[in-house]
């Protein structure tokens, strides 16, 4: 795949282009967040912790984590808005991204 590098791959609501990482979004979301905070290098405790009592938080400051650390166009508020919307796809979006941009 060619990765556009100051975009996201895939859209908030494209999630079923990847449909194991939706299946684990949806159904196991907090296993996801784990496994995006790992990735990107990002303390798993801290984030599990985080997300087991307000997902929302974890969910918007990961893809934060992966807008600035992959160079992808956007801001605050289109992330905390994404996120509160809906947090699974946000979720998803976020782990195809890593999956892309790190070839895992």
């Amino acid at each position: 795949m060619d990765v556009v590098q100051n975009e996201w791959q895939q859209g908030e609501l494209q999630c079923f282009k990847d449909p194991m990482t939706m299946l684990f979004g949806w159904f196991c979301s907090l296993c996801l967040v784990c496994k995006n905070a790992k990735d990107l290098g990002e303390s798993v405790p801290m984030y599990c912790c985080l997300s087991c009592f307000c997902p929302v938080v974890g969910i918007c400051l990961l893809r934060q984590k992966t807008r600035e650390r992959y160079g992808i166009e956007g801001d605050t508020t289109k992330d905390v808005l994404c996120s509160c919307c809906c947090s699974a796809c946000v979720n998803c979006q976020t782990a195809s991204e890593i999956k892309a941009r790190e070839g895992l």
